[in-house]
């Protein structure tokens, strides 16, 4: 059993998922703790505009994807609070 079985596990017994606030596009959770669930450090572009995950806000703590996000030319933004989005989903 990998880790994406573990999590994929976790969330057929729990009903838990990670999706976008405002849109509600979900993402895979087993991915997104492997990608993201430590301290967000992830290799490549999200480009905006695609569904892809774009960070969690530090403030409202809402997870937002590049699609929906406000995009400043170099980070994503949360369209409430215009705070800046961080890639790692705890802390």
């Amino acid at each position: 059993m990998g880790i994406f079985d573990i999590f994929r596990k976790k969330k057929e017994e729990t009903g838990f998922s990670y999706a976008c606030a405002k849109c509600g596009v979900r993402w895979d959770p087993g991915k997104m703790e492997m990608l993201y669930g430590g301290f967000g450090m992830v290799s490549g572009m999200v480009k905006p505009g695609s569904s892809s995950y774009a960070g969690r806000c530090p403030t409202c703590g809402k997870l937002y994807c590049a699609r929906c996000a406000s995009f400043s030319g170099v980070t994503f933004q949360c369209p409430k609070c215009n705070s800046t989005l961080k890639a790692a989903l705890h802390g």
